[in-house]
């Protein structure tokens, strides 16, 4: 709703251009991570390992190395479709709104 509103409530003036040009970049670098994500997201790996050494027989040495993985599944995959739209339609507005900084994209006229 916040970029509806950014796009459709300002006027174009030139020296507007570069703060909404600026303002959708991280929207874009966003729907290219989760678009490129696919349906299974993972955050975080954790790594550990335990040594011990027990002195119950023979000082046997106990290694234990666990992998813990935080992630989710997306039940429906076009949410991978749908955030490489997003990120399309933002690389357009961001592209024209630099053409009409350059002059080379016609202005609106009020």
């Amino acid at each position: 709703m916040l970029i509806i509103s950014t796009v459709r409530t300002t006027s174009a003036t030139e020296f507007q251009f570069i703060p909404r040009a600026i303002y959708f970049i991280p929207g874009i670098v966003c729907a290219i991570i989760l678009a490129t994500s696919g349906v299974n997201i993972t955050l975080e790996t954790v790594e550990t390992s335990n040594i011990t050494n027990a002195t119950i027989t023979n000082s046997t040495i106990f290694i234990e190395d666990a992998v813990t993985t935080s992630a989710f599944v997306l039940l429906d995959p076009i949410w991978g479709t749908v955030h490489f739209m997003i990120a399309v339609i933002l690389i357009v507005y961001v592209l024209t709104q630099i053409l009409m900084l350059l002059g080379y994209w016609p202005q609106e006229r009020k």
